[in-house]
Order: structure tokens, then sequence, then C-alpha cells
């Protein structure tokens, strides 16, 4: 068989009997194709929720790092020591009371809606706009129930700013 045979053959087969054969299989192979391209589409969701969840788990702990009170200038050793006036809520200068009448939830007050569906990156691009009262009961809220340290850091940086 020499080669422009062999090339005749070959298209013969992709061209004709392939097609053909594909054909007369589609009713039994159909059923299970769509099977298993539905089965993969749901493992590459799975894998794709699973990496999100990873993600925003790294990237919460990123911004704890990065606004944790360590990080400060000596503040992590005296922060909550009660000797030096202890709890950052409690009585310090400058601190503005919580808003009564609500419970504290900024939810239920107007102050950030759905609060505790939100995401420290949701709830920290949030907090620039606030006033000093709203985030003094987000503090406190979030101190009281969540207790994240990111998002306690940057409310404390950002009532400290003149």
């Amino acid at each position: 068989m020499n080669r422009k045979q062999h090339f005749v053959g070959q298209a013969l087969d992709l061209l004709v009997y392939a097609p053909v054969g594909l054909a007369l299989e589609a009713k039994e192979l159909l059923p299970k194709l769509v099977e298993r391209g539905q089965g993969q589409i749901v493992l590459t969701r799975l894998t794709g929720r699973f990496a999100v969840q990873q993600g925003w788990g790294r990237m919460e702990r990123l911004f704890d790092e990065l606004f944790s009170p360590s990080s400060e200038e000596g503040e992590a050793d005296h922060e909550d020591d009660p000797a030096d006036g202890g709890d950052q809520r409690g009585g310090d200068e400058g601190e503005v009371p919580i808003s009564s009448g609500n419970g504290g939830d900024p939810a239920r007050s107007g102050v950030m809606d759905g609060y505790d569906e939100l995401t420290a990156p949701e709830v920290l691009a949030r907090l620039e706009d606030m006033s000093d009262t709203d985030l003094g009961e987000v503090l406190a809220y979030e101190e009281d129930h969540r207790s994240r340290v990111t998002v306690i850091n940057r409310i404390r940086q950002l009532r400290d700013q003149p």
C-alpha cells in the first residue's frame, strides 16, 4: 500500500465511516456523554467554590496580620491591660458612646445593612465614610459578636485620626 492509498483510507475513516458509526451509536452514547459532561461541570464548580473560600480565608488572615495591634508600635502590650485603662470601649477619652435603643446592632440601626452577612473586606470598604458615633457602634458590636481583628483595628485607626 503506497502513501496515497494510505491517506485515502484515513480520509475515508475520518469523513465517512466515523460519522456513520457515530450516528448509529448516538442514541446510546449521547446520554452517557451528557451525564459525564454534567458531572464534570459539578466537579469544576465545587473546585471553584473551594478555591474561592480558601482565597477569602487567606485574604482575611492577611488583613488581620496587616491591621493587628502587634504591627503598631508597642500597642499590643498594653491595649487591654486593666492597669492602664484597660478595655478600648470602657471610658477612654474621646470615646463616643454607643447609640441606645437598637442593642448596638449596626444592621438594626441602619448603620450597615446586613452586617452579619458581610465579610471583613466588605465591612472595611464601608468604614471610611462613617461618623465617629457609627464607628463606635460597629466597634462595640464587632467586639461583642464577630471579633474580627481586621475590622476592630481599622475602626480604632479611623477613630484616632484627627
